[in-house]
């Protein structure tokens, strides 16, 4: 009995695959509703960040392309909040550096503005520090 010899891929062919099969991957999901554009973009990104200047450049070029499919893709929180007749809305998002707050009395706008922070970091901060303040004395919706 002889044994055949069988080639392994080489670590750059294994790379080349493996970014493939990512971007694949995540066209994938973002197709079927399984992750969102704004996770396939932080996919791609972090993808791009691996593997730049490892893999061949038509896989470079597709990871490029693939960061260009969802430009401007905005992710949002917001929650709302009751209190009698009283709901206090919040949204902020993510990159923005401020959040807006809405009261309605009644289902009237009483108030829409926005507060105002040094970066996004702070406002997002803000946004969960008052949230949870929020939910201590009002019913979230």
């Amino acid at each position: 009995m002889s044994m055949a010899q069988v080639a392994l891929p080489t670590i750059s062919e294994e790379i080349n695959r493996k970014a493939f099969e990512t971007i694949d991957w995540l066209h994938t999901a973002v197709d079927r509703g399984h992750i969102s554009k704004v996770q396939f973009g932080t996919g791609i990104n972090a993808l791009f960040m691996a593997v730049s200047g490892l893999v061949r450049q038509d896989i470079f070029d597709l990871i490029t392309e693939s960061s260009n499919v969802f430009v401007g893709t905005v992710s949002k929180e917001s929650r709302h909040f009751i209190s009698n007749t009283t709901v206090i809305s919040l949204s902020w998002n993510y990159g923005d550096d401020f959040v807006r707050v809405t009261t309605r009395e009644h289902g009237i706008k009483k108030r829409d503005g926005k507060r105002n922070f040094d970066n996004a970091a702070d406002a997002k901060f803000w946004f969960g520090m008052y949230c949870e303040k929020l939910a201590k004395t009002t019913e979230e919706l």
